[in-house]
């Protein structure tokens, strides 16, 4: 957990590139990363991961909205299961 101190020593210059970086493409990423600079392979490194914990965040969302969807199917999976049986119960009483 970050912070208010932690927040307070960043530099909020860097706060927009950052948040270009989030933002930008693959191919952006991968071009600013690869440019001309002694420290591209680190840079590149950098840029992946910031890319892959933005996907593994959009995952863990997604995940979460599939397990409240399946939860909720099954539910009336289960409902309509019973009212099947009270039907099919009604149906053998009546002798129909």
């Amino acid at each position: 957990m970050v912070t208010n101190d932690e927040f307070d020593k960043i530099d909020e210059s860097l706060i927009n590139p950052a948040q270009e970086l989030l933002q930008g493409s693959d191919l952006y990423l991968m071009a600013l990363a690869l440019g001309d600079n002694e420290n591209a392979g680190d840079n590149y490194q950098m840029a992946v991961s910031l890319k892959l914990k933005n996907s593994l965040l959009n995952l863990k969302k997604e995940t979460t909205r599939l397990k409240k969807s399946i939860n909720i199917s099954s539910w009336i999976m289960g409902i309509m299961t019973f009212l099947i049986l009270i039907l099919t119960g009604v149906i053998v009483w009546k002798g129909l």
